[in-house]
């Protein structure tokens, strides 16, 4: 029986060693998992300060290329060509409708009463003037309303408008692309 009962310590004894063996193996693997997760957590935390000074300092370019006052203070030519643009445009849009003349009345201003209120249908014949020609009422054009004009002036701005948003969209992923690529660099020469 004392071989029996030296037999059965025995096993116990390497029982307890085993179960002393994993438990240093669990401590180790939990010691490495929560090694890893804080470093998972601590390059999250740093890829999220990098993302956020990279926003402010894209933000802070944009803000000071797109200055107006800067840009006229460096560029005023441009900005004396872009003013002459814009209105060369509302213009031409303007213009596109209404071939005829434009009624205005400055304040104050008193005259021969040369075109008729709005709304009211003239006593003289077709024209500015009474000394101008009668033309043919199929080759008018109906003047341009303003909400017209109001509506082509919004189709132009919202072109304009779908441009700069599409030129934005490609910047900033173009931004996050370098910046992604930057810290997969960093991570690998990290590892």
């Amino acid at each position: 029986m004392d071989q029996g009962t030296a037999q059965i310590a025995e096993d116990l004894k390497d029982l307890v060693q085993t179960r002393a063996a994993i438990a240093d193996k669990l401590g180790l693997i939990e010691r490495r998992l929560t090694q890893s997760v804080e470093e998972a957590k601590t390059k999250a935390e740093q890829v999220v300060l990098d993302t956020q000074a990279s926003i402010r300092s894209a933000v802070h370019t944009i803000k000071r290329v797109t200055n107006p006052s800067r840009i006229a203070s460096t560029h005023p030519w441009l900005m004396v060509a872009g003013a002459m643009l814009v209105g060369y445009a509302a213009g031409q849009v303007q213009h596109r409708g209404n071939p005829g003349v434009m009624p205005y009345y400055p304040p104050g201003s008193q005259g021969a009463p040369v075109m008729p209120p709005p709304g009211r249908k003239s006593d003289s014949r077709p024209g500015v003037y009474p000394s101008y020609p009668e033309t043919d009422s199929r080759s008018r054009t109906p003047p341009i309303s303003r909400a017209s004009l109001l509506g082509d002036l919004g189709q132009v701005l919202t072109q304009g408008l779908g441009q700069a948003r599409e030129e934005l969209i490609q910047t900033a992923q173009s931004v996050f692309r370098g910046w992604l690529q930057d810290v997969l660099r960093k991570t690998r020469s990290a590892s």
